[in-house]
C-alpha cells in the first residue's frame, strides 16, 4: 500500500477542485433561476392560501414554466459535466471501488449505478436549493 505517487496526489487534487466548481456551478445556477423566476417575471409567491388557490387556476402563459427551466438547466449542466469528465465513473465511490473487483457486466454496471448516483444526489441538491429560495421569499413576503 504505503503512500500513492506524487501524479496520483495531483489528479486527486485536480478533481476535488473540479468537484467544488461544479458544486459551486450548480447551487449558483439555482440561486439564478430562483431570483430570474421570482424577480424577472413579475410573478409575486407569498406561499397564502389565497394564492395557492389562485394559482392552481393560472392559465400556462400566467404562470411562469418553472419545471422546465429547471429541468432545461440541469440537464444542460449535466450533460455537460458528464462530456467534461468523458464518461468516467466518480473517484472516491466505493460502488466503483467495488466495481473494480468484479467482472465486466457486473463491474459495468456498478460504475453505472455509480454515476447515477451522483447524478441524482446533484439532483436533489439543486431542487432542494430551489425550494429553500421559494421558502425565503415567501417567508419574506408574508
Amino acid at each position: 500500500m504505503g503512500i500513492p505517487p506524487p501524479e496520483a496526489q495531483q489528479m486527486q487534487q485536480k478533481e476535488q477542485s473540479w468537484g467544488m466548481w461544479w458544486k459551486a456551478l450548480h447551487v449558483l445556477s439555482s440561486l439564478c433561476l430562483a431570483g430570474w423566476v421570482l424577480r424577472g417575471t413579475g410573478w409575486s409567491f407569498t406561499g397564502s392560501a389565497l394564492e395557492r388557490a389562485e394559482s392552481a387556476s393560472m392559465t400556462r402563459e400566467e404562470a411562469p414554466p418553472l419545471f422546465w427551466y429547471f429541468t432545461t438547466m440541469e440537464l444542460i449542466l449535466q450533460s455537460s459535466r458528464f462530456f467534461l469528465e468523458k464518461g468516467r465513473p466518480p473517484p472516491g465511490s466505493w460502488l466503483t471501488r467495488i466495481g473494480g473487483f468484479l467482472p465486466h457486466p457486473f463491474g459495468t454496471s456498478l460504475a453505472t449505478i455509480a454515476r447515477y448516483s451522483v447524478i441524482w444526489t446533484t439532483l436533489i441538491a439543486d431542487a432542494g436549493v430551489l425550494i429553500f429560495c421559494l421558502g425565503m421569499v415567501s417567508w419574506w413576503n408574508s
